[in-house]
Order: C-alpha cells, then sequence, then structure tokens
C-alpha cells in the first residue's frame, strides 16, 4: 500500500491553499483550488491512481472527472485515446475516493465541519455507481460487536436496540443527521421517541466517522447523504471497526430498492482515509494561520493495521 503520508500532503495542501477563500462565499473556487491541490500532490506521488469517484459532478463544480489518471506511473496505464489501459499493474495502481472540499458551503459562509479527504483502496475495490445518493446507517464498534442492525427495519427499533447495547436510556442517545426537508418524517420520529438529535446543515462524512471515537457523544448516523461521502465514510468506519448500511437512492433521494450494502460490499480491499481539517469541527480544528506558518490537524486512518492517527502539522513559510 502507498505511504499514507505522502497522500496526506495532499489534504493538507487543499486546506492551506483554501484557506483565504473562507467567508468569501466563492464556491467554484474553492472546488477549484482545493481539486488543483490535491491533482497537483498527487501528480508527484511513484503511483497510478484512478479517481473512480469525486464529489462535485452532481452540484456542476469544478472536479476530477471520471476514471482521471493521477500518479508519476499515470501514462503507463494510458491508451493513445486517454482511456485506462486494460493491463493494470495492482503493485502501483490505486482506486480514489476524494472529496476535495467537504462541505464547501460551510467554507463559503466561515461556518463549521469543512474538511478536505480521500479514500484509496485497489484497483477496482471501491463498488461505484451512477446514483448521487444514499440512506445510510452508522453505528461504531461497540455495538457493531454485539448487534446486527438493519437498516430496513423502523427508526424507532433501531434506536431501542442501540439503547439496549449502549446501556443508556433512549432520551441520552444522540443521533446526528443532515437538517434536509426530506428527513423531516425521520426527525419527528426519532424526536417523538425522545431521543435526542444532533442536526448538521453540511459534512455527513463528520457525522458518520464521529459515530465510531468513543469522545465524539455521537451514537449513530442516520439519513439520506450523498453516494462520494457516503463511500469515503464507510472506508473510515471499515477502518475503525464500526457497521455501515445503506441502500442507494435515485438522484432525486429516492430508494431505488430494499438492497442493503455494508462495508465489505462497498469496500472490498484493505483501505486508508486521510482527511485535514478546514474548518473547526466534530474530527479535527481546521486549518489556522499565523504570520509564519500554517497550522493543519488531519485523521489517518487504516483498516490493515487498525490505527489512527491524529496529526498536528507547522507548515513553516
Amino acid at each position: 500500500m502507498i505511504d499514507i503520508f505522502k497522500l496526506l500532503k495532499a489534504t493538507e495542501s487543499a486546506a492551506i491553499n483554501v484557506y483565504k477563500y473562507i467567508g468569501l462565499d466563492d464556491k467554484n473556487e474553492i472546488d477549484r483550488i482545493t481539486v488543483e491541490s490535491i491533482r497537483k500532490i498527487l501528480n508527484e506521488i511513484d503511483f497510478c491512481g484512478i479517481v473512480c469517484l469525486a464529489e462535485g459532478k452532481k452540484d456542476n463544480a469544478p472536479t476530477f472527472y471520471n476514471n482521471e489518471l493521477v500518479g508519476l506511473r499515470k501514462n503507463n496505464y494510458m491508451t493513445s485515446t486517454g482511456f485506462i489501459s486494460e493491463e493494470i499493474n495492482n503493485n502501483f495502481c490505486y482506486d480514489l475516493v476524494i472529496d476535495s472540499a467537504e462541505g464547501t458551503t460551510q467554507i463559503a459562509n466561515t461556518g463549521s465541519e469543512a474538511m478536505s479527504v480521500m479514500a484509496i483502496s485497489s484497483h477496482n475495490s471501491f463498488y461505484t455507481t451512477g446514483y448521487y445518493y444514499m440512506n445510510k446507517l452508522v453505528v461504531g464498534p461497540k455495538i457493531a460487536k454485539h448487534i446486527i442492525l438493519n437498516i430496513l427495519d423502523p427508526v424507532e427499533r433501531i434506536i431501542q436496540l442501540v439503547a439496549k447495547v449502549l446501556d443508556k436510556s433512549i432520551n441520552n442517545i444522540l443521533a446526528c443527521i443532515l437538517n434536509r426537508p426530506r428527513h423531516n418524517e425521520l426527525i419527528n420520529k426519532i424526536r417523538n421517541l425522545g431521543c435526542k438529535i444532533k442536526l448538521i446543515n453540511d459534512c455527513d462524512i463528520s457525522s458518520g466517522v464521529a459515530s465510531c471515537l468513543d469522545d465524539s457523544g455521537i451514537d449513530l448516523a442516520i439519513g439520506i447523504g450523498g453516494n462520494t461521502e457516503g463511500i469515503i465514510t464507510a472506508s473510515a468506519v471499515k477502518c475503525l471497526g464500526g457497521d455501515f448500511q445503506c441502500v442507494f437512492c435515485d438522484n432525486n433521494a429516492k430508494p431505488i430498492n430494499n438492497t442493503v450494502y455494508n462495508t465489505n460490499d462497498l469496500i472490498k480491499d484493505r483501505v486508508l482515509f486521510i482527511a485535514t481539517g478546514i474548518l473547526n469541527g466534530m474530527l479535527f480544528r481546521g486549518v489556522k494561520y499565523f504570520r509564519s506558518n500554517y497550522v493543519t490537524h488531519s485523521l489517518l486512518l487504516d483498516s490493515f493495521t487498525k490505527s489512527i492517527q491524529r496529526i498536528e502539522t507547522f507548515h513553516y513559510l
């Protein structure tokens, strides 16, 4: 597997370079500068990366294009017509799922939770689809080790089971949900149980990862969000030993069918998760600027070693 710290330079670069656009309400420029920052660093690494999913397309924003090749070895695996060669060497080729600016609106308005994030695994490891949305359920390892939940069950039953496993009363359970009109019915059902809710306006990768970390206070994340963010979240959950389940939705955020996918369906092999904070949030602090340096805070996860690394980096000018 590629050196995770080489990939970290890419998300750190995106976070630093987008700092000057925080609060300026220019979402396209935020997406453009973060994509270019990550692309530049990835093209300096001795590998061939295939971007199989990237956030931005559904928002008509600057993004990586589907099956874009990056890395010093990309020309070795590109045909004369620009397509990926069938002769892929898995010793050097990896698939990438990238959200260069998770929380573009938050960055534009100086909000919270925004990050630059990616996941990387072996070629053809990630499950990909043309749909933009998925309905997901995420819980941490304490729950996953003791019970198998089912996202298709009524939310009331899911929360009752979570409370039982955690030995908490329902009114001490905290569920994290994206604040969207499509979730109004779900929110009402959960509140009628007496369960606490943390509503977030964007950045649902944060909520999914946080549900697997003891110090976050989040017991579960639930609801419909983006497909790219979902695959990245599932990558982190696989590293952390939690449970991630999803049902894919059409481009109007309506479930396609009742087929449930879990982490091993979505990511077949070893996966790395790399994220750097742009704004303060549940997972880490955002990038800070001082006269002589930037300071970044990042989270690195590895499904093979099960390691969690929190990195504070001082970047001197």
